[in-house]
């Protein structure tokens, strides 16, 4: 079924891979006692509340698209607002009307 069965060579590469950081004890302080969190993936999600824990969370959790936010609330953590576009630049408007108020509802 695969491209190796009809007869082609396939070399694996991989692309990428992705490491969990280790940020220090002032780093979690400073992120816990921030108003808002901004998730780029669901990598991200998992890493942070292994670093931090769920009581480290900030008040405010924003999401770079769905399948972020679906992890985040996977993992018990309540999403005020998902960026649309879902880009850093989406996700930063996101996080600023989120601090701001504006938000409507998230998706």
């Amino acid at each position: 079924t695969g491209l190796g069965a009809k007869g082609w060579e396939v070399d694996a590469v991989e692309a990428y891979r992705t490491v969990p950081a280790t940020p220090s004890p002032e780093a979690l302080a400073a992120a816990a006692e921030a108003d808002a969190i901004a998730f780029t993936s669901a990598s991200t999600v998992d890493g942070y509340l292994a670093a931090a824990g769920h009581d480290a969370v900030p008040p405010a959790v924003v999401c770079i698209g769905p399948v972020t936010a679906d992890a985040a609330r996977a993992a018990g953590l309540t999403v005020a607002a998902v960026a649309d576009p879902h880009t850093v630049e989406g996700l930063a408007d996101a996080v600023v009307a989120v601090l701001e108020g504006t938000v409507e509802s998230s998706p």
